[in-house]
């Protein structure tokens, strides 16, 4: 009896170590099982990694594409500012894009068409150039974009309609009518051609007063009236047509200017020419790094 109750007292202090190591084992499996904060930390910076390389090797057409899609995002950017720029400033714009317009295509005319070896005439782009900033841009926007949709009924909210409404509505269409007949029965033979024939023969003529010019000038457009007359309505009556139906208001003097591109070409080739009684043509003034001193 002694024994069996010493050895009953005696359990409890054995069995303790037992239990604390089983404790122990459990909680050391459980955190060899479970990784650490660090390790999962790492493995995500690992994996992270492995994804952008992944992302950064594209294949040889997405490349392609990511290559042109920088440029192409600048010039619609640069375009949209171009177009904001023309809408605050129509005059401007117009001004700066007829006389652009004009003296470039009888620059190209000149070198195109003249024979090889002939000197460039700088009067005959500064005629156009002037032609195009006086009459092409200032006067046909004002004439266009201010007395037009003022003058005839329905002009701006015409060309905002669509196509459909538009070819149903009588008001517009005659409104239309009456746009094409302005251009060219009005703008076309008693503004266009005089003040082109007055331009040339002032710069070309430089003891030419203003009353002289505008006499010359239209004297010639009375002469070639016919002439000149049924080649600009076989060009504009159709542009006139369009611009009417299809264009905004604030574009239309642009638009003008991008069909004038072949019409200023074709009036450069046939009436850039000097008159027989016309100065000589002067050298053009050299640029100031290839003057002569004037002593040495």
């Amino acid at each position: 009896r002694r024994r069996t109750e010493s050895s009953s007292r005696d359990a409890p202090p054995l069995a303790t170590p037992y239990m604390i190591a089983a404790r122990l084992g459990g909680r050391l499996l459980a955190t060899a099982h479970a990784p650490s904060r660090p390790l999962q930390a790492y493995g995500a910076n690992r994996q992270s990694m492995a994804s952008a390389r992944s992302s950064d090797t594209l294949s040889p057409t997405s490349a392609l594409v990511a290559a042109f899609a920088e440029p192409a995002n600048g010039v619609l950017a640069a375009s949209n500012s171009v177009l904001a720029a023309c809408k605050k400033h129509p005059l401007l714009a117009a001004v700066f894009c007829a006389t652009l317009k004009d003296s470039s295509c009888d620059v190209a005319t000149q070198r195109t068409m003249n024979p090889e070896g002939a000197p460039w005439d700088w009067r005959r782009t500064a005629i156009f150039a002037t032609f195009g900033a006086t009459f092409v841009g200032a006067w046909q926007y004002w004439l266009f974009s201010v007395v037009v949709p003022r003058v005839i009924p329905m002009s701006a909210g015409f060309a905002a309609a669509p196509l459909r409404q538009k070819l149903t509505d009588t008001v517009g269409l005659r409104s239309i009518a009456l746009f094409v007949a302005v251009e060219n029965l009005f703008n076309q033979p008693f503004g266009h051609f005089p003040t082109l024939y007055a331009i040339k023969y002032r710069l070309t003529h430089g003891g030419a007063s203003l009353g002289d010019s505008v006499g010359a000038g239209v004297a010639d457009a009375r002469r070639n009236f016919v002439e000149d007359n049924i080649n600009s309505c076989a060009v504009w009556v159709p542009a006139t047509i369009i611009n009417g139906l299809f264009v905004p208001v604030w574009a239309r003097v642009p638009f003008m200017n991008l069909c004038g591109c072949g019409w200023t070409s074709f009036m450069s080739y046939t009436k850039g020419a000097p008159d027989a009684d016309a100065d000589p043509i002067a050298a053009p003034p050299l640029p100031f790094a290839q003057r002569q001193p004037a002593f040495s």
